[in-house]
C-alpha cells in the first residue's frame, strides 16, 4: 500500500464508470475519523479533549446509477469550495447538470460550470447580490424538483460509511487517504453488481416466456 500512488486508485474509479457517456451529477463532502477511542474515554479520561482533525472526502456521483465518478481527499477542517473545481475536472464523462447545496454557492463556481456548458443546480444564498446577470441566469435555470435529487449523494455517503465503516485504521494521513479511496473503489464494484442484477431481473420479468404465465388467483 505504501508503494501504490493515490492516482492509481483514482484511475480505478474512472475505469469503473467508463460505460457512462453522460451524467447528471451531484457533489457532497463527508468526514472520516481516524480517532479510534470511544466518546466515553474522551469524556472520562481526556476530559472531553479530542482531536478535531479528520480526513474529508469530497465525491462527485452520478444521480441515476449512484456511482462515484471522482473523489478528492484532504485533511480538514477545510471549506467545501476548495475541491469543487477539482472534482469536475477529474470527471472524464460529459456532465449535463450539477447539483450541490448552498455551501457551494459562489460566483466562481457558477462561472466555471457555464464555461464548461454545465447547468448549475445550486441554490443561491440570501445575502448574495441577485442583480447580476449571472445570478439571473442561475435563477432561470434552477429547478427545485431536479435539485432535490442531490439527496442521493447523501445516500451514497451513508451507504459508504455503513458498509465499510467511517473509522480509519491507518495512522498516517497519506495512508488514511488511500484507505478512503479503496473504500470508494469497492463501493463502486458493489454498486455495479447490484445494477447488473437488477438489469438481469428486469430482463427476465419482461421476457416473452414469463408473460405466458398467468398470475395466480387468491
Amino acid at each position: 500500500m505504501q508503494r501504490t500512488n493515490q492516482s492509481s486508485f483514482e484511475w480505478l474509479i474512472q475505469q469503473e464508470t467508463t460505460h457512462l457517456k453522460q451524467a447528471d451529477v451531484a457533489v457532497d463532502a463527508t468526514g472520516f475519523y481516524p480517532l479510534s477511542v470511544s466518546s466515553y474515554y474522551c469524556l472520562r479520561y481526556l476530559k472531553g479533549i479530542c482531536r478535531r482533525k479528520y480526513v474529508k472526502l469530497s465525491v462527485l456521483i452520478d444521480v441515476k446509477t449512484q456511482l462515484i465518478l471522482s473523489t478528492k481527499t484532504r485533511l480538514s477542517p477545510a471549506h467545501d469550495n476548495l475541491d469543487f473545481k477539482c472534482l469536475i475536472r477529474k470527471c472524464k464523462i460529459k456532465i449535463l447538470s450539477c447539483r450541490a447545496d448552498k455551501g457551494y454557492c459562489a460566483f466562481k463556481n457558477y462561472e466555471f460550470l457555464y464555461q464548461l456548458g454545465i447547468r448549475p443546480l445550486i441554490p443561491a444564498k440570501k445575502n448574495i447580490h441577485k442583480r447580476r446577470l449571472l445570478m439571473k441566469r442561475v435563477a432561470e435555470d434552477f429547478n427545485e424538483k431536479e435539485y432535490h435529487q442531490r439527496s442521493k449523494c447523501e445516500t451514497v455517503v451513508g451507504s459508504l460509511k455503513v458498509k465499510f465503516n467511517a473509522r480509519l485504521l491507518a495512522k498516517r494521513t497519506v495512508m488514511q487517504k488511500k484507505e478512503i479511496l479503496i473504500k470508494c473503489v469497492v463501493y463502486n464494484l458493489d454498486r455495479l453488481v447490484i445494477l447488473n442484477l437488477s438489469f438481469c431481473c428486469r430482463g427476465i420479468l419482461q421476457s416473452p416466456i414469463t408473460k405466458k404465465f398467468k398470475k395466480p388467483k387468491f
